[in-house]
């Protein structure tokens, strides 16, 4: 198994440093292998080039569920225990990705359930719910620039083109004659053919 990637994937994951990720991974090792039996600890010690210390005697931990696989995990990496449960989680994921088949079989047989459950590779992402929006990136547009702009308003008024503008009534010379009083022929029930004698049919 590759040390250096084992590494390179608990800090992309978690976001520490490489010294913390080694840290991390030494002291999952260390821990998980108190619950192995002698020849998977030499053998996953082969597979990690070393970084497996048997340094506690096997009575004061053995047979560990996950929580205290995660508490005694950020006590030896000295950190806050979500950040113990946060680094043991990935640890084991990474370690179920790039252990050989036959190791990861062996180790799994013999850790507490509850840890068993979390030596498994990480699974594909995802896909979103059905609901969720996806929104289309912003397209910004350049506006006017010193060298392009000019003085006013985007569309000043004297540019403007109205299509509800009545152009021809300044040109005529009385646009609202046929409704004027002063110049109407007849009233307006006259014009529109209202007047009592039409609506009679009185001549």
């Amino acid at each position: 198994m590759d040390v250096d990637e084992l590494i390179a994937r608990v800090r992309s994951r978690t976001g520490a440093t490489r010294l913390e990720a080694r840290r991390a991974v030494s002291a999952t090792l260390s821990t998980l292998a108190l619950c192995l039996d002698e020849s998977v600890q030499k053998a996953l010690g082969e597979q990690t080039a070393g970084l497996v210390a048997l340094d506690a005697s096997p009575h004061e931990l053995h047979d560990l569920d996950e929580g205290a696989l995660e508490a005694e995990v950020g006590r030896r990496v000295r950190t806050t225990p979500s950040k113990g449960v946060e680094l043991t989680e990935v640890v084991l994921e990474v370690l179920a990705e790039l252990l050989p088949d036959e190791l990861l079989l062996r180790m799994r047989k013999q850790v507490d359930p509850s840890v068993r459950v979390r030596l498994v590779p990480r699974g594909p992402s995802p896909e979103p719910p059905p609901h969720v929006r996806h929104h289309p990136p912003i397209r910004w547009s350049r506006g006017p620039t010193l060298s392009t702009g000019h003085p006013g308003y985007e569309q000043p008024l004297a540019e403007a083109r109205s299509p509800g503008a009545q152009t021809g009534s300044v040109a005529s010379p009385s646009p609202h004659g046929d409704t004027k009083v002063s110049s109407a022929h007849g009233t307006t029930q006259e014009q529109d053919d209202r007047t009592l004698a039409e609506s009679t049919g009185l001549r």
